[in-house]
């Protein structure tokens, strides 16, 4: 998501260019009148960081229209004491193809009042000193790096780098966030990025600087990407020479993709770093495939989730050494998601191997997105081509997790009847809030926010309160849960709670009142399936989407513990005992699935509304 808000916010303005091609021009006779015509028009109740209306916009063309007789029309309107005319000035200044030098100190004044939309005017004068005077605002600015401020730095682009570079070479009076800005604006920009990498990488080199100085310039490399790749040998050197910045340097040549960024990061994992850096390596395309053989290791893991990325980004990395283990995944009966991966990673390995086992999945696999997919692959396979992302190449992750998408939609009804469980048995919210009301629990809900939240609403009411990695602080909220499921044993209960994006429980309760967590995860409900008793857990939110079937096993001495028995294509949004004895389990984004006591699944029939 962060990606894709700092894509938008860079479009923006052209966005609204564009959109003002579409207005209709005003036809006010000279710059003098046109200023008194925008007292007209002006909207007097709208904020001050709200774009101009579409009647203002019109007087803008219209004095456009006049060349450089109108800009210090425009300046006098910036000068204006209300924040509302002076958010008009700034919009149209953005419109002036070239400001002369010799308004910056009118441009740096407005600045400090915190004018709506002047930063980019920065931009139109264009001077060295126009450019220091923005990357100033940047790192001042409360809202980087997604605002007009990063707009500004980047649209400068390589005649931003020296400005860069000074600020870069802080000494002790700033702070890690200032190579993050710094290093984030390098990756947005589109120019300049391999000279950008050979500056810093004299800054790092350089003996006289602080080692806060330059481990700073080597986190800042790490954003510029693959344009950095030439500094790859002196990288190496450096880390060789001073090992005190080994740490540091992997980091730069894991941004650069470094052929030697897969190994990197395959001794992250070894060390038990986040599951993420499957999908980091993944990012490296063929210059991960020296982390394979250590990808390969997890195809063995307990952990479901960590199965599906570790064979989802073998696929991306080409390690064509684990064909043989993807083709024997592509029926697996553990989860569709694995299946779905499996295929696709076999695509892209081009794994001609596989082609009649993937035939097999295409005609008689019984998900029909894993029929696609083998599909897919068969056809890449045949005309050696490679896959076409989808997303913004700085949004790889969104390409990443489209197997968390599968894009069927639950069915509405189906033909089987439904079966309704005891009531002294299982107990809902829907029907007996008092029974489960008895069964209330403590609980502990985690959330997160900036340490500075209230400054930031004295400085800005009405604002968005941003959370970086400098001020993100963890509150814990101490509440009393009541469930919303629970299952009766022969002594106590499994209940669970669903709170989405504030998480949830299974927790086993004895008669007694006793109550032990068992898993802390969202359940949707819980069942006796044949003679196993099993969860459905997961969460759909935002992008993220992941659903599972949990065994819950009963010790000898009275204690729960989980497994993960089968996977779910999407985050259970409901479920229910059909006649056949089969449960159904409807997903987000995953369809409506059917499934048994063995654990094999097939797809719900969907019913067809009657449109009688």
């Amino acid at each position: 998501m962060k990606n894709l808000i700092a894509l938008a916010t860079c479009l923006l303005p052209e966005f609204i260019l564009r959109a003002d091609n579409e207005i209709a021009v005003d036809s006010c006779a000279t710059p003098e009148v046109c200023v008194a015509k925008i007292d007209e028009v002006m909207n007097r109740n709208a904020p001050p960081g709200l774009y101009p209306s579409q009647p203002v916009q019109a007087v803008i063309d219209r004095m456009l229209e006049f060349g450089e007789t109108s800009v210090p029309y425009f300046f006098q309107l910036l000068e204006s004491a209300d924040p509302l005319v002076a958010r008009i000035g700034a919009v149209a200044l953005t419109k002036v193809n070239h400001l002369d030098e010799r308004y910056l100190p009118q441009v740096l004044n407005a600045l400090d009042r915190d004018i709506a939309w002047l930063p980019t005017v920065l931009t139109r004068i264009g001077t060295p000193e126009a450019a220091e005077a923005a990357v100033r605002q940047y790192l001042n600015s409360r809202s980087s790096p997604h605002n007009q401020e990063m707009f500004a730095v980047v649209a400068f682009g390589a005649n931003a780098l020296p400005a860069i570079m000074r600020a870069a070479q802080c000494g002790n009076d700033c702070d890690e966030q200032t190579h993050f800005l710094l290093g984030y604006a390098l990756g947005e920009m589109r120019e300049g990025q391999q000279e950008a990498a050979a500056s810093l990488l004299k800054i790092a080199e350089d003996a006289t600087q602080s080692a806060y100085v330059r481990h700073g310039a080597l986190r800042m490399i790490s954003f510029v990407g693959e344009p950095g790749l030439p500094i790859e040998q002196g990288l190496l050197e450096l880390a060789e020479r001073e090992p005190e910045f080994k740490g540091t340097v992997d980091h730069a040549l894991i941004g650069i993709k470094s052929s030697h960024a897969g190994a990197i990061l395959a001794e992250f994992l070894k060390s038990g770093a986040d599951r993420l850096v499957l999908r980091d390596i993944a990012e490296l395309g063929p210059n991960g495939v020296s982390a394979g053989m250590t990808v390969t290791s997890l195809l063995d893991s307990n952990d479901l989730s960590e199965r599906v990325m570790a064979v989802r980004t073998l696929g991306y990395i080409g390690f064509t050494s684990a064909a043989s283990k993807l083709i024997d995944l592509l029926n697996d009966p553990t989860s569709a998601q694995l299946n779905w991966v499996a295929a696709e990673s076999l695509g892209r390995m081009q794994a001609k191997v596989a082609i009649p086992a993937l035939r097999n999945a295409a005609e008689s696999h019984w998900y029909p997105p894993v029929r696609d997919a083998a599909n897919k692959a068969l056809a890449h396979i045949e005309s050696a081509a490679g896959y076409e992302s989808k997303f913004h190449r700085k949004n790889f992750s969104f390409d990443y997790f489209q197997f968390q998408h599968m894009d069927m939609e639950p069915c509405e009804s189906i033909s089987l009847e439904s079966l309704e469980e005891p009531q002294d048995r299982k107990l809902y919210a829907y029907n007996n809030p008092e029974a489960l009301e008895q069964l209330a629990y403590d609980s502990v809900v985690l959330s997160y926010g900036a340490r500075d939240e209230e400054q930031q609403m004295a400085e800005d009411p009405g604002g968005i309160i941003r959370v970086n990695p400098g001020n993100i602080i963890e509150h814990r909220t101490n509440i009393t849960q009541v469930p919303d499921v629970a299952l009766r044993l022969a002594s106590g209960w499994l209940a669970g709670s669903d709170r989405g994006e504030w998480g949830g429980e299974l927790v086993h309760i004895q008669d007694d009142g006793t109550a032990t967590v068992v898993l802390n995860d969202n359940v949707e409900d819980i069942y006796q399936l044949g003679q196993r008793y099993i969860a459905l857990s997961g969460l759909a939110h935002m992008t993220m989407n992941s659903g599972r079937v949990l065994e819950l096993i009963e010790a000898t001495d009275g204690t729960w513990t989980v497994h993960e028995w089968r996977g779910l294509p999407g985050a259970p949004r409901s479920s229910a005992f059909m006649e056949t004895g089969e449960l159904l389990i409807n997903t987000a984004s995953g369809g409506s699935l059917l499934l048994n006591e063995s654990g094999d699944f097939r797809m719900a029939n969907c019913e067809k509304p009657d449109k009688g």
